[in-house]
C-alpha cells in the first residue's frame, strides 16, 4: 500500500468515513509503501479536526498506535488512515467490537 507522498495531516469533517489499518513495519517513511498490513476498522467522525502525523489513534481507550500516514485510494468512499504498532493483529483478535469509540490526538502518558 503506498501512501500520499506530501501528507503530514489530513483534515477530517463530520461524518467522514476512516478505515484504520494497522502495521507493524517500523522502517516506514512519508510517501512510502508499507507491505505487512491488519485491517482493523472503519469508523465514522463525530466531530471534525486534524490528524497529524505522530497521533495517537486509540480505539476503546487502547492505544493502538500512532498515525503514521494517509492513503487516500479510495476516495471520495473513505480514506485509509495508516498506523504504525508492534501488534498487527486483527479487531477480532484485539477483542475490538462494534460501536467502540475511535479517538485520535496526542498520546497519554507512557505509551
Amino acid at each position: 500500500m503506498r501512501m500520499c507522498s506530501s501528507s503530514f495531516s489530513t483534515k477530517s469533517k463530520k461524518y467522514d468515513i476512516h478505515e484504520v489499518i494497522v502495521t507493524d513495519e517500523s522502517d516506514v517513511e512519508l510517501g512510502g509503501e508499507v507491505n505487512k498490513i491488519g485491517y482493523i476498522c472503519f469508523f465514522e467522525v463525530s466531530q471534525g479536526g486534524h490528524i497529524i502525523l505522530g497521533d495517537g489513534l486509540y480505539i476503546a481507550g487502547d492505544l493502538i498506535g500512532r498515525v503514521v500516514g494517509f492513503d487516500d485510494i479510495h476516495m471520495p468512499n473513505h480514506m485509509n488512515i495508516i498506523v504504525q504498532s508492534q501488534d498487527r493483529r486483527s479487531a477480532k483478535e484485539r477483542g475490538i467490537m462494534l460501536g467502540d469509540k475511535v479517538s485520535i490526538g496526542f498520546i497519554r502518558g507512557n505509551s
